[in-house]
């Protein structure tokens, strides 16, 4: 998973290189109310990117299930 705010989307362009375009990109927010996520997978089919899905119950429904998260430092170079 990659931090990609859609706000920062510019200065962060470089992170895309690493993303294959035919591979699966997921958008999500903090949580339900946030349209963060729509904007940026507007974004990325905009740019080539085929296979993008938003995961409309975000970060904060992901949690409450339980799902399992890690935190650590980024493995790609941005």
């Amino acid at each position: 998973a990659l931090n990609l705010p859609y706000d920062e989307l510019e200065a962060h362009l470089d992170v895309l290189n690493f993303l294959p375009e035919d591979g699966l990109v997921v958008t999500y927010c903090d949580g339900s109310e946030c349209e963060a996520s729509l904007e940026l997978a507007d974004e990325l089919t905009a740019m080539g990117f085929g296979r993008v899905r938003v995961f409309f119950g975000g970060w904060e429904q992901w949690v409450e299930a339980g799902h399992p998260v890690e935190e650590g430092e980024a493995l790609l170079p941005y």
